[in-house]
C-alpha cells in the first residue's frame, strides 16, 4: 500500500515543481516585457536578410528624393512613409546588414536619422534632438560594437550615436573631462584648436579598432582639411591634408587611411617650407594627389600625384581586405570635378605603377561590396543616372536600374554573394 502511494506523491511533487518553474518563467518574461516597455526592441527580434541588396537614393521629379533598396534582379523596394517633396539621403549600412539607416527631413522638415526595418516594412526616426544630422556611418564588423554604435555629423560636430537607446556622445571636438558632453555640444579645450583649422565637420569615420577618428573640416576660406584625432582626446588634432576638396576612406583591415586632395594648399602662406619657395613665389610640389597616412605608425606617403588639372583624383574607397583602392580619375571643368574613368590600384605608396582602368564614362560614387569582389557605382545611361555593378577585374558590368530613374549614393549591403 505504501509503495503505491509514494510514486503518486512523487509525481505530484514533480508537477508542482514544473508548474512553479513555468510560473516563474512567465513572471520573469512579464517583468522583462514591462522593463522594456517603451524601449526599442526591434534590434533584438527584427531585421532582415539584405544579401545582395544595394541601397541608393532615387531623385524625384518634384525635387525630392527617396531611399530605395535594389534587389539582385533589379527590383526596387521603396522606403515606406515617404512624404512628397521630402529629401532622403546618405543611406548607411550597419555591419550586420539587418537594417538600413539614412538621413531624411520627412518628419517636420528637420534632417534626422531614420532606420528602415525592410523585413517589417517599417521606417522609424532614431534621433530626437533638434540639431540637423548628416553623414551617418557604421564601422565594419572587425570593430567593437560595429552594428550598435555609429557616427553622425550633428551641428558641425562629430557625434557617436546609439540608435537603439537613442543615446549620443560628442566625439569631435573632444570634450574636456571637466565639461559634460552630449549631443547638444559643449565647449572644451579642443575647441580653439579645431576653430583654427575649420568651421564645421563634413564627414568622419573611426580608424582601425576605434583608436582614432578621421574627419574632413570645412575651412573659412572655402577649402577643406583632413584631420586625425586620437579617440582618447589626449593629443591635439593632426592636420593631414589641405585642399580645395579632400575625400578619404579608412583602411579598416591594415590600418591608416587613404585620401584624395584636389587643389593642394598650404595651411599658412607665412609658414611654407623654404624648399617650396622659388624667387619669392610658392611652388607647390603637385596640384592633386592620392595620399596615405597611418597615425599608429606615423607613416605618410603618396600613391599618385598630378601637376595638371587634366589629371585629378576623387572618391577613394579601400577594399574590405585593405589591399586595393578603387577611385575616379578625371579633370577639373572650371571648379567642378568631372570623372572620366573608374580605376583600381594597390592601396600602397607607389600603387599607381599598377593601376588598372575598369571602364570610362560619366561615373560617380563607387564603393565595394562586402567581400571586395564587386564594385557599385552610378553611370549615365540613356540620359539617366543608373546604378551599375562590375566585378573587381572589370568583367560583367550590369545595369541594375536601367531607365527607372535618376539615382545617387549607391552602396552594397555588407551581406553579399561572392563571384563564383
Amino acid at each position: 500500500m505504501s509503495s503505491s502511494v509514494e510514486p503518486k506523491i512523487t509525481r505530484k511533487s514533480t508537477q508542482r515543481i514544473v508548474i512553479g518553474l513555468f510560473a516563474l518563467a512567465v513572471l520573469l518574461l512579464g517583468y522583462q516585457y514591462l522593463r522594456n516597455l517603451g524601449t526599442d526592441t526591434r534590434p533584438l527580434f527584427g531585421g532582415g536578410d539584405s544579401t545582395g541588396f544595394v541601397a541608393a537614393v532615387l531623385e524625384k521629379d518634384d525635387g525630392g528624393s527617396q531611399v530605395v533598396l535594389i534587389k539582385e534582379d533589379g527590383t526596387l523596394m521603396e522606403s515606406p512613409g515617404y512624404v512628397t517633396g521630402a529629401t532622403d539621403r546618405e543611406p548607411a549600412w550597419p555591419a550586420d546588414g539587418r537594417f538600413l539607416y539614412f538621413i531624411s527631413d520627412r518628419a517636420q522638415g528637420q534632417s534626422h536619422v531614420f532606420r528602415w526595418a525592410f523585413k517589417d516594412g517599417v521606417v522609424e526616426r532614431r534621433s530626437l534632438d533638434k540639431r540637423t544630422k548628416a553623414m551617418p556611418w557604421f564601422p565594419p564588423d572587425t570593430y567593437p560594437d560595429a552594428s550598435k554604435l555609429g557616427i553622425v555629423v550633428s551641428g558641425g560636430k562629430v557625434i557617436q550615436f546609439d540608435p537603439q537607446n537613442l543615446e549620443a556622445r560628442q566625439l569631435l571636438p573632444p570634450v574636456g573631462k571637466e565639461i559634460g558632453g552630449g549631443d547638444e555640444g559643449s565647449i572644451s579645450q579642443f575647441d580653439q584648436a579645431y576653430s583654427s583649422l575649420g568651421t564645421s565637420v563634413r564627414e568622419a569615420k573611426w580608424g582601425k579598432d576605434k583608436a582614432w577618428i578621421a574627419a574632413v573640416l570645412r575651412r573659412e576660406n572655402g577649402g577643406e582639411v583632413l584631420v586625425v584625432q586620437d579617440s582618447a582626446g589626449e593629443k591635439p588634432p593632426t592636420p593631414v591634408a589641405f585642399g580645395t576638396k579632400v575625400e578619404f576612406d579608412v583602411n579598416a583591415a591594415e590600418g591608416g587611411l587613404i585620401y584624395c586632395v584636389q587643389g593642394l594648399e598650404f595651411p599658412n602662406p607665412e609658414t611654407v617650407p623654404k624648399e617650396f619657395i622659388k624667387d619669392g613665389k610658392i611652388i607647390k610640389p603637385f596640384l592633386h594627389g592620392v595620399g596615405f597616412f597611418n597615425p599608429d605608425q606615423e607613416s605618410v606617403g603618396y600613391i599618385a600625384t598630378s601637376k595638371e588639372d587634366k589629371i585629378v583624383f576623387g572618391t577613394p574607397k579601400v577594399s574590405p581586405d585593405g589591399s586595393t583602392l578603387v577611385m575616379l580619375v578625371g579633370e577639373l571643368d572650371g571648379e567642378s570635378f568631372k570623372a572620366r574613368s573608374l580605376v583600381t590600384l594597390p592601396a600602397r605608396v607607389g600603387g599607381s605603377d599598377a593601376v588598372a582602368r575598369l571602364l570610362d564614362g560619366n561615373i560617380s560614387s563607387p564603393s565595394w561590396n562586402g567581400d571586395g569582389s564587386k564594385i557599385v557605382y552610378i553611370k549615365l545611361f540613356d540620359g539617366k543616372r543608373a546604378v551599375h555593378t562590375i566585378n573587381k577585374d572589370g568583367s560583367e558590368e550590369r545595369n541594375l536600374t536601367g531607365d527607372k530613374g535618376d539615382f545617387i549614393q549607391p552602396s552594397f549591403s555588407p551581406k553579399t554573394r561572392s563571384v563564383q
